[in-house]
């Protein structure tokens, strides 16, 4: 989630690029709007762990904000402990009638962590823009990203391709997506190493937006009762969870404090955040069902403005933990030891 909210604020400022030239006057009167066939993410059934037994907090503001921040400090670090784990996570964001649709894969373990982006402009949408936007920002628009580190690495090797144009087709009987990705001339990417799993000190955290008590405005708890059940020792165990929406402050000594620096580089000096709305939604166990974020910025050049939307599902199953199910995942490891051997990546 993190490198992708940049991406999209280098879109936008291509489009309003565009306004600034006066050619979006000629081209709106083409928006278009249809629906369009895409995979449907869920989440599976939780980890084979006990309830915490919490009961609901009282109906006062403090009592919702200390409830929210010690569940999500404690999905948090339940994510980093797990052995086997992963992530689906798809985003929309509709720029000047061309939407721009994204979705990406993780897995993790002890010893590995993958990860894969597709991100295209299906059709349907303001053809002009359609082919503007991809032109000015294919390496955000329209890409394959694999990514790959584990224990015996000190960064994380990444590789991204745009020639030809990354394909994207949903198999209906399946419901899953199937993608055609050429990584020949493909450019590699290499960033700092981060916290996924138990072995590594500091803390994980499942979005750079700061959660805590001092930035807070508003808590929603909802409990929502048991429909999953999970099997331990023979015992069908029910299992409900809490959903949680948050209103942050956006204030760059706030919520956004790790996140403004990032979008005023591409932005411009006088971007700013003006809403975040974090919702997840967290087992009785205190483990990630599913977190939505909605963050909504303005002020950047040429009055460019958006609301970014992520929505992330939780996997635990086997086969979701399992990187040989994932097209490309395999392959990104073979090409970051291939850059590790040879000295491209530490």
């Amino acid at each position: 989630m993190k490198k992708k909210r940049i991406e999209i604020v280098v879109l936008v400022l291509a489009i309003t690029s565009l306004i600034a030239v006066g050619i979006v006057i000629f081209l709106q009167g083409f928006v278009l709007k249809t629906e369009f066939k895409k995979e449907e993410f869920t989440s599976s059934d939780p980890p084979n762990v006990e309830s915490l037994n919490l009961t609901a907090p009282g109906d006062d503001a403090e009592s919702k904000i200390d409830f929210a921040v010690n569940l999500y400090d404690i999905a948090c670090e339940n994510w980093k402990n797990l052995d086997n784990a992963a992530m689906h996570i798809k985003s929309e964001n509709e720029m000047m009638g061309a939407m721009v649709i994204g979705y990406r894969y993780c897995v993790k373990n002890l010893e590995e962590y993958y990860y894969l982006e597709y991100s295209h402009i299906p059709e349907g949408g303001n053809p002009f823009m359609e082919q503007i936007i991809g032109l000015f920002s294919a390496s955000s628009t329209k890409f394959a990203l694999g990514k790959y580190t584990d224990s015996s690495m000190e960064q994380v090797y990444g590789r991204r391709t745009i020639k030809p144009v990354p394909k994207v087709k949903l198999d209906e009987e399946t419901n899953q997506n199937v993608y055609f990705a050429d990584w020949t001339e493909c450019e590699e990417e290499i960033e700092e190493k981060f916290v996924f799993n138990k072995n590594q000190s500091g803390k994980y955290f499942q979005t750079e937006v700061v959660i805590t008590k001092d930035t807070i405005l508003t808590a929603n708890i909802k409990r929502v009762e048991p429909k999953t059940h999970y099997e331990k020792d023979e015992e069908k165990i029910p299992m409900g969870y809490w959903e949680i929406v948050l209103e942050l402050d956006p204030a760059e000594d706030k919520a956004a404090a790790i996140v403004l620096p990032k979008l005023r580089e591409g932005a411009g000096n006088k971007a700013y955040y003006s809403k975040f709305v974090e919702t997840m939604q967290i087992w009785d166990n205190g483990y990630f069902k599913y977190f939505k974020a909605e963050d909504t910025w303005g002020g950047g050049t040429m009055g460019a403005g958006t609301t970014l939307l992520f929505e992330t599902y939780f996997k635990y199953d086997e086969y979701s933990c399992d990187p040989n199910n994932y097209q490309y995942m395999l392959e990104t490891k073979e090409a970051a030891l291939a850059a590790k051997k040879d000295g491209r990546v530490d």
